[in-house]
């Protein structure tokens, strides 16, 4: 289990703060413990001033092909796709599929 220590944030008012990362690098954790919504150790200290807002990312999959499900609605693009399947790190995924995309 990887555990998050020494974490200071310091945001700004008024200003929009990305939290990126890889998958599993703790920053939904982040995000949790902020809310008090993932228990944090007995010595975190936790303030927030003013409000905050947070809009979980729900995954949603139509029945569909892999291909579909990623185009959606969009007009077809092979750069396009490309591009997602890159940078989705879907690759790898998409080759231990029978038939791929």
């Amino acid at each position: 289990m990887k555990i998050l220590k020494d974490i200071n944030l310091s945001l700004r008012a008024g200003k929009l703060t990305m939290i990126m990362g890889s998958i599993g690098s703790g920053k939904s954790s982040i995000l949790l413990s902020i809310l008090n919504e993932m228990p944090t150790s007995p010595d975190s200290k936790i303030t927030i001033n003013g409000s905050i807002a947070y809009s979980a990312q729900k995954p949603w999959i139509m029945s569909a092909t892999v291909k579909e499900n990623i185009v959606f609605e969009s007009a077809f693009d092979q750069e396009r796709l490309d591009q997602v399947v890159y940078y989705s790190c879907l690759k790898q995924d998409l080759q231990s599929l029978p038939l791929g995309l």
